[in-house]
């Protein structure tokens, strides 16, 4: 009967260690699988002005001469990482969180009161204000230090009629570190259901192709902070 009152104690012994062990391992799994706090995991995110440098030009021709007309203003919305102003091997499209631009038709001059009345007469510029650009993704190649080569997707509203684009730019740093974009995109007017202006009772006719031409410089903008 001896031996049977120490046998009983052990095996309860035992058991309070396998639980106590199986606690343990729960434990030890459950702070291997717990997300780390997001608390400075991410770089800071910044937008940018456009500086005054920057221009944005639509080309096109017609039987009669080459055209021009500039966006006097313009809006862009960038939205990257705080880093992306230090150092273009950081740079990833998948980290661009806002790309938006809004040019207002009343703000395209071609130098000359008729052109410019023509123009928003076939933008139809008494219902739609603006023209609208909105990304989808944006793709980058090019060295790790150096002049990135991009490739953008998105959504182009003219004249009230969305197509869906692709386009592609050349970005890198300058030496005042601001971010340079350059590039062009072509258009087809009839894509987006307007007609090329005609003069002279259609003596003169504009063509329906035409290039946006963009050189802009992107100044990191220095927003108010919290305690403001």
């Amino acid at each position: 009967m001896g031996n049977g009152k120490n046998f009983k104690p052990k095996q309860a012994d035992g058991l309070v260690q396998m639980k106590l062990l199986l606690i343990s391992m729960f434990g030890i799994a459950a702070a291997i699988i717990q997300p780390a706090p997001a608390t400075g995991q991410q770089a800071d995110s910044v937008q940018v002005n456009v500086s005054d440098d920057s221009f944005l030009i639509i080309k096109g021709s017609s039987t009669l001469h080459n055209w021009e007309v500039e966006a006097t203003s313009f809006q862009l919305f960038f939205t990257v990482p705080d880093d992306w102003f230090l150092n273009s091997s950081a740079w990833s499209g998948s980290e661009v969180q806002l790309l938006e631009l809004e040019v207002p038709v009343a703000d395209l001059d071609g130098g000359r009161g008729k052109m410019n009345r023509d123009l928003r007469e076939a933008l139809r510029f008494d219902e739609h204000k603006q023209i609208r650009f909105v990304w989808d993704t944006m793709t980058l190649t090019g060295p790790e230090a150096g002049r990135k080569h991009a490739k953008v997707s998105g959504s182009l509203t003219i004249a009230g009629v969305t197509r869906e684009i692709s386009f592609e730019a050349d970005m890198a740093l300058n030496r005042d570190g601001n971010i340079r974009v350059e590039g062009s995109v072509d258009i087809d007017m009839t894509d987006y259901n307007v007609d090329p202006p005609k003069a002279l009772f259609g003596a003169i006719r504009t063509s329906k192709d035409v290039v946006l031409e963009y050189d802009l410089e992107l100044e990191k903008k220095d927003l108010p902070s919290a305690s403001q």
